[in-house]
């Protein structure tokens, strides 16, 4: 079936208004099944710990009721007469308290109408812009065996394209690729299970109905006749579902987890408050109620219906009734100045308080690798070439020498104004050109099998990932990527293609030998299968071709030492390479030099990928029906005896016609004209370079104790390479492999398999390392030929290999033996930075282990991977990141249509996958999250005091209350100063010490705790402490003040009156009133019980103006940070004194009573106290603060566990 197919598929714009149909219509069901009718009762029931834990519960609202209900009954004057006014302030109180109630028991509805409407609008802009012409990603040169995949091949307008998993729908006719594995895995697979795995539900056209997840087998069929394997073909398929309909529940149904922060303030509000504060205050306020309304008379409030209200009086500031409104508000502005920190969008907006999740985050897990921490393709880093040159040691001879490569990253803008990533290719030597003649073959053999020939190395790659599954520990990795880069710097051009006609003709050859036993210290390592890539060209003057040979350096140079030992009995390796160049003159390989190019390739094929490049010229011609197929070499393939000179290619006197006109057909013919007799040009180590912004973010994680915690799919070497580079700690106890381990077999193909894993057959030295055929591979004791392999004994012309280390710490192995490690030896697992062999069930269940023991999550991935949707959902904040862009070949600049630049269906699954996240960044913003947890972390330190200033100064309150009426005191303060006081000024006071700037400007590290439900005794007590030491001094103060004025400004009879010494008011029309002997006076003039109490509300009003100094910066000294600095501080004292003041002025109080000498003068002289007592406190809580920030830090960069050998 042709790749092009006019009646195959739906067109682009079908498929898109089907998805955008569906999306509508799963939105609309969800809703409808969670907000609207509720049929999941557990999506409305609120968590055991709510988001911000400040719901009010029953209690609460009974209290606040009960007592509003009274304060309207007490609303009464001297002569016992309602006074409207102040009942009708607690009326609306009362309707409040109610609307309260009910918007509370709707907010979880409202945080889902909020999901819903996001969602509901994401989909509505992408109706709106749907774009005229839909441009598809080009085709991924990645492996189908791995589980990353995010496109699928798909007819669409009658081409196969790269559609987006997630923008499948029914009607679709994809293509399984040989070998392709699902993008959502269940459970491991065995080695010896040759299938794919459906994507989504589908339909084969020959009527097979295929699950998510259901196997489909594959034949690898050879021609009898020629010999020749057949590549495999794929599969088509029609699509049953739509995959954006789980997207979309999974997305909308996330909910958040409880954190520290929600812990404390449940543990405050609902059991301090609600449990122990509230109605002790209660019970104490009606027993002195009860005892002043016995012993009160006519001329006392306490002998009216004021009594009713004295209790309530108490206990409302207690209540805090604006606590909710207040934090939906801080939440509100947070989640703005997150927003403008990272210059997202004015409409943004989300259901999770973000500022409170980011300054609680302990690690960050990065899920994705290429094109968020990696370069999109791997880059040259070292070439292998022989050289007759003096090495660094002086002394002449073939040896080979190893030039490092480095590339460079260059941010720029192309030409149509797409933001390029560009990596430049350089050599480290700078004076590299004096081996210029080494490496112009090798180029010229790059330039000749390069990555135009792409689509056919697909085929081949698929093809080679169904054998694998079939040979022990080997796996199909596409090392054979775009080096265009190399024959670029070296000054070839597509002129340099113009000695040769015609397309090349391609071959694939590959041997069926098992990977390298397991080294200790590697879990479920697998090699590269061995393989070569062979590419044709014909020569535009002569009659021979070209064959230009990529491969693994097993079978294009295969040599192991004991070919040598046995080379007299039997010849049984199939040899390509025969010869080197060594800059000057073709030469025949030595034993050291094939010893010295297996080792090399043995070191870093583990580490990262590794080719051999070798060159041959033929003078035959490959027969046309042959061209594209695959050959595989015989374990037993005998060789002909090697040449010591190679026939000149040059000249036509040493062949015959018949060597010109004789076509290749078979398999064995094929082998003996185009994989013997190689020139092997050298080696090429490509790697994945890291992006610099990613290892700066890495870094400066690390440095404010967020542990970077990196999830690789790969395997533990090549893993500990990249991690090394990024910066992440790979030692001998800082890597975890999440490998399942094998189970035991049971079968006896897998019997077969273990025994030669594992065990030595008693066979004859000889028998056991000759496999006469596939059937008996199981014989083959390939631990033998590891040990006498040269790739076990030091070289010092190679550079050292990042070796397996033993596994010293007994770390866990799998992610099932993660928990019974924590539980039952130490705590290691959460303290490293490293994760191998991961897939996305795997990660999914570790990042639930680290939430379990107390870890805040952060999950960054990419935005255009399917399979992160339940990691994002799992995670306490999630970031989707734009990968950087770059071309399939990097000698192109990223504009052309195969690029991910001006793919917008990739741009349309992005949008899609965003609704999963938090927020979608791009690349050049994710240097500024760990600017943006250190702000959360400031502005949280900032909250956290704040809410103690409210809770203390509510309680300051209430206790001032109880004093004055215990002491047989007037009520000290009325219901308009209670009212003012409780909602005015104290969240006035609290806004204004919240609200500093949002980036610190001080260097303070403040690393955030376990998340942990339980309260450390410690910081039970530094709380009683700290309000005993700060806020109860001042209770007093105000109480003995007031009595010292009563005292001082009335009689003695009329001391404890408030009737009485209202009649003793100033004196009218200048006349002073006369004293009696018992009589003072402050000044000329006496100063009635309501002047007073004006007096002592500017005073308490003073007071809390200057105790919430304390907590405007409350980890830096008075001396350095002034809290005069913070604005909203200084405004919010402003208006707390000008309405304090307005409202005596409004009450008829003179100026000049209210600020009289004498009561001024001990107002200063306490402030002055309370300052000099606040900067001892805060000194006293920065020490704390510093030794509990190194100890915690000590814990961050220790990783030593039970099993530590220091």
């Amino acid at each position: 079936m042709s790749d092009d197919d006019p009646d195959l598929g739906l067109t682009s714009e079908i498929a898109f208004d089907r998805l955008i149909h569906e999306a509508k219509s799963s939105i609309a069901e969800w809703y409808s099944v969670h907000v609207v009718n509720k049929l999941k009762p557990d999506a409305h029931r609120p968590n055991k710990v709510c988001t911000f834990s400040h719901y009010f519960c029953t209690r609460t609202f009974l209290f606040i009721r009960i007592s509003l209900i009274f304060l309207i009954v007490g609303s009464v004057d001297i002569e016992n007469r309602i006074t409207f006014s102040t009942s009708a302030v607690y009326i609306l109180l009362l309707l409040y308290t109610i609307l309260l109630e009910v918007w509370q028991n709707r907010i979880r509805s409202t945080a889902f109408q909020q999901k819903y409407r996001k969602a509901f609008e994401v989909i509505l802009d992408l109706e709106k812009s749907k774009p005229t012409e839909f441009k598809y990603s080009p085709k991924s040169l990645e492996a189908v065996t791995d589980d990353v995949a995010v496109c699928q091949s798909c007819f669409r307008d009658g081409r196969v394209v790269e559609v987006p998993r997630i923008m499948l729908v029914i009607g679709d006719v994809i293509i399984f690729r040989p070998g392709q594995v699902s993008w959502k895995r269940e459970k491991a697979y065995t080695q010896m299970e040759l299938f794919q795995v459906a994507p989504c539900n589908c339909e084969t056209f020959d009527g097979r109905v295929l699950a998510e997840g259901d196997r489909l087998n594959w034949d690898i069929k050879t021609d009898k006749k020629s010999g020749f394997v057949q590549p495999l073909e794929a599969v088509y398929a029609r699509v049953t579902c739509y995959p954006i309909k789980n997207h979309l529940e999974v997305a909308l149904s996330a909910d958040d987890n409880p954190l520290q922060f929600d812990y404390q303030l449940q543990y405050m509000i609902h059991k301090v408050f609600e449990h122990y504060v509230i109605p002790i205050a209660l019970v104490f306020s009606i027993l002195g109620t009860i005892v002043r309304f016995c012993y009160s008379d006519d001329e006392n409030l306490f002998g009216t219906r004021f009594v009713f209200a004295v209790p309530s009086l108490t206990v409302l500031p207690l209540l805090i009734l604006q606590l909710p409104l207040l934090l939906h508000f801080v939440k509100f502005m947070n989640n703005r100045e997150v927003a403008k920190f990272l210059e997202l969008p004015e409409d943004f907006e989300s259901c999770k308080d973000l500022v409170s999740i980011l300054s609680s985050i302990t690690g960050t897990s990065f899920i994705d690798k290429k094109g968020i921490l990696s370069c999109v393709h791997p880059s040259i880093e070292k070439v292998v070439f022989a050289t007759n040159q003096a090495d660094e040691s002086g002394t002449l001879g073939i040896h080979l020498e190893v030039m490092n490569l480095s590339s460079d990253q260059e941010p720029s803008i192309n030409s149509k104004g797409y933001p390029s990533s560009k990596w430049n290719l350089s050599m480290d030597d700078p004076n590299w050109q004096r081996y210029l003649p080494n490496l112009l073959p090798l180029s010229y053999n790059l330039l000749l099998n390069s990555c135009q020939q792409s689509e056919p190395f697909h085929r081949f790659l698929d093809h080679l990932s169904v054998v694998s599954r079939k040979v022990p520990r080997t796996i199909a990795t596409a090392n054979r990527r775009c080096m265009c880069q190399l024959p670029s710097l070296l000054g070839f051009t597509s002129k340099s293609l113009e000695n040769f006609q015609g397309s090349p003709k391609i071959l694939g050859f590959y041997k069926k030998q098992p990977g390298e036993a397991p080294l200790p210290g590697l879990t479920k390592h697998r090699t590269p299968i061995e393989m070569a890539f062979c590419t044709i060209h014909d020569d535009a003057k002569s009659l021979h071709s070209h064959l230009a040979c990529q491969g693994t350096a097993n079978l294009v140079v295969d040599v192991s030492l004991e070919f040598f030992l046995i080379l007299k009995k039997i010849n049984f390796i199939s040899q390509a390479c025969t010869h080197i160049w060594n800059g000057s003159d073709v030469i025949p390989m030595s034993k050291r030099l094939k010893s010295s190019v297996k080792d090399f390739y043995l070191r870093h094929s583990m580490t990262g990928h590794c080719l051999a490049i070798s060159y041959r010229p033929c003078f035959s011609k490959l027969a046309s029906s042959v061209d594209g197929k695959f050959i595989e070499v015989p374990l037993n393939q005998e060789n002909p005896k090697i040449e010591t000179a190679l026939p000149r290619s040059h000249s036509n006197e040493s062949f015959d016609e018949a060597d010109y006109t004789k076509t290749v057909r078979t398999a064995s013919s094929a082998i003996d004209q185009y994989f013997t007799g190689h020139i092997l040009c050298g080696l090429v180590v490509l790697h994945y370079e890291p992006i610099p912004k990613s290892v700066t973010v890495i870094e400066k994680l690390d440095q404010i104790c967020v542990r970077p915690v990196y999830f690789s799919k790969e395997n533990e070497l090549r893993s500990r390479v990249f991690a090394e580079k990024l910066g992440i700690e790979a030692g001998w106890n800082c890597h975890i492999s999440l490998a399942e381990e094998d189970a035991a077999p049971t079968r006896k193909t897998d019997v077969a398999h273990e025994q030669f894993v594992k065990q030595k057959p008693a066979k004859s030295k000889l028998w056991k390392r000759i496999a006469l055929s596939e059937s008996n591979l199981e014989f083959l004791d390939c631990e033998s030929l590891i040990r006498g392999s040269p790739s076990l004994r030091k070289m010092s012309m190679i550079s050292a290999k990042m070796g397996p280390i033993p596994n010293i710490a007994r770390l866990p192995t799998g992610v099932q033996n993660v928990r019974p490690h924590l539980e039952e030896v130490d705590n290691v697992p959460l303290l490293v930075g490293l994760f191998t062999d991961s897939t996305t069930a795997a990660v999914e269940e570790m990042v639930e282990i680290m939430q379990e023991n107390g870890e805040v999550v952060m999950v960054v991935g990419s935005c255009r991977n399917p399979s992160n949707t339940t990691l994002y959902s799992k995670a306490n904040v999630s970031i989707c990141v734009e990968d950087v862009q770059e071309s399939a070949c990097r000698l192109l600049d990223p504009t052309g249509e195969d690029s991910f630049v001006t793919s917008n269906v990739m741009q349309i699954s992005s949008k899609l996958i965003e609704l999963a996240t938090d927020f979608r960044l791009d690349h050049s913003k994710l240097l500024k999250i760990p600017s943006l947890i250190v702000s959360a972390r400031h502005r949280m330190s900032s909250f956290r005091h704040s809410l103690l200033f409210l809770l203390f100064s509510s309680l300051m309150y209430s206790v001032s209350l109880l004093m004055s009426t215990f002491f047989f005191l007037p009520i000290i303060f009325t219901h308009s100063q209670t009212m003012m006081t409780s909602f005015i000024h104290i969240p006035l006071l609290f806004l204004g010490t919240l609200f500093t700037n949002f980036e610190p400007k001080s260097k303070i590290i403040r690393i955030a705790p376990k998340n942990s439900s339980e309260i450390p005794k410690v910081e039970k007590m530094k709380a009683v402490t700290q309000f005993i030491c700060q806020f109860v001094p001042s209770a007093i103060y105000i109480n003995l003040l007031f009595l010292f004025l009563l005292m001082s400004n009335s009689n003695l009879m009329c001391a404890f009156s408030d009737i009485s010494c209202l009649f003793n008011t100033d004196g009218t029309d200048g006349s002073q009133p006369k004293l009696e002997f018992n009589e003072t006076r402050i000044g000329q003039d006496s100063l009635s019980t309501e002047t007073i109490r004006h007096i002592m509300g500017l005073q308490l009003t003073v007071i809390y103006c200057v105790l919430s100094s304390c907590f405007v910066y409350g980890l830096s000294s008075l001396w350095y940070e002034f809290p005069i600095k913070c604005l909203l501080w200084d405004a919010s004292v402003l208006i707390c004194l000008v309405t304090q003041i307005g409202y005596s002025f409004l009450r008829g109080v003179q100026l000049s009573h209210l600020f009289s000498l004498l009561p001024l003068s001990f107002l200063i002289i306490w402030i002055s106290f309370v300052a000099i007592v606040n900067e001892l406190i805060k000194k006293q809580r920065i020490r704390q603060f510093t030794r509990e920030q190194r100890r915690t830090k000590f814990e961050f960069d220790t990783k030593l566990g039970m099993n530590s050998p220091y």
